[in-house]
């Protein structure tokens, strides 16, 4: 289902550009990068990496990103290290206009998972992070100012995730902040619901008041 919906990106003219996470690390299906279609990249997966995006023949926008090679990350090494706008200068030879950085973390809020920090992700003078792995939506520095943006899941894995989920879609602007429209993808939203049981004589009444509860929410 991955590798045709990638096709079907790719038959509209859409480029992609991936890193491998802690879920799915290179090592796991570095057998299945032969049926990527041209048009989609995974990228850093032996260091940091960078593809330039040009249109009508002139430099628009350097895209780096850093993949976990395995499913672990060193505890001593930060994923954003060697992507930086100076770096992406280096790396390709020309200076684009817009920079974009992707990485795979839980930033500070799962330091087990290749951690890093806003500071660190806002010095390094990138346009944009694209960021994975946390399975809830996550803006920073702010939603006027968004420049770190974990979408989140596109849809909810279990019930500790409730509401809407989906992916963003971002309009960089040159000398403005980036502009974030989100577009829900999940086919369910889970909720949680609070019954008021106390008038129950038996428990077939709560179980009959927590039914028609659930289907009275489920109808809206």
């Amino acid at each position: 289902h991955f590798f045709e919906s990638l096709e079907r990106l790719s038959a509209a003219g859409i480029p992609m550009y991936l890193v491998a996470g802690n879920h799915d690390p290179y090592t796991t299906w570095s057998y299945g990068l032969d049926r990527l279609p041209q048009s989609a990249r995974v990228l850093g997966i032996e260091g940091p990496e960078y593809v330039l995006f040009s249109r009508d023949d002139k430099p628009l926008c350097a895209i780096g990103g850093r993949s976990y090679y395995n499913q672990v990350w060193p505890h001593d090494r930060s994923i954003a290290e060697g992507l930086s706008r100076i770096d992406a200068r280096e790396s390709l030879g020309v200076d684009a206009p817009f920079a974009i950085g992707v990485i795979h973390t839980g930033f500070e809020l799962d330091t087990t998972k290749a951690p890093t920090d806003q500071e660190e992700l806002l010095s390094r003078d990138m346009d944009y992070w694209a960021c994975g792995h946390l399975h809830t939506r996550l803006v920073r520095p702010s939603m006027s100012n968004p420049r770190i943006v974990f979408p989140g899941c596109t849809q909810a894995r279990d019930t500790k995730e409730p509401g809407e989920h989906g992916c963003y879609l971002v309009r960089l602007s040159d000398g403005a902040a980036p502009e974030l429209e989100f577009v829900p993808t999940s086919s369910v939203i889970l909720q949680s619901l609070t019954v008021d049981v106390s008038a129950c004589q038996t428990l077939a009444d709560v179980m009959h008041l927590v039914q028609v509860e659930m289907f009275s929410e489920n109808g809206k």
